[in-house]
């Protein structure tokens, strides 16, 4: 897919999601796309597949600042992924239930300051 065509269908998803929420867009909250690049499915490509979801990481950073909805940067957690094998699933590409865990730890805390 191509950046421009990305950008398209994300604004349409965010704008699909800000409606579900009445316009409240600070209920919203993005997370960046994980970098498969460092598992041992991506190793091979790496260079290649970083520079492709940093540029795409970089419109849905953009979007999410226009549409004034938080955004979490999980990918540098899972550019842990080839030094930390506990982080990639048995299938050498996914995340493991440990990144996920990391995830959740790096997001509660702005779902908590959503709810206060």
């Amino acid at each position: 897919m191509s950046v421009h065509v990305y950008k398209q269908e994300f604004e349409t998803l965010l704008k699909k999601s800000t409606s579900q929420v009445n316009g409240e867009n600070s209920r919203v909250i993005v997370l960046s796309i994980p970098d498969y690049g460092y598992t041992p499915f991506g190793l091979g490509n790496q260079k290649y597949i970083s520079a492709k979801i940093d540029e795409f990481n970089s419109e849905n950073r953009n979007i999410a600042l226009a549409y004034n909805v938080s955004y979490v940067d999980i990918t540098p957690l899972s550019r842990r992924g080839i030094t930390e094998p506990e982080l990639v699933a048995g299938d050498h590409l996914h995340p493991s239930a440990n990144q996920y865990s990391l995830w959740v730890s790096q997001l509660l805390p702005v779902v908590i300051g959503k709810l206060n």
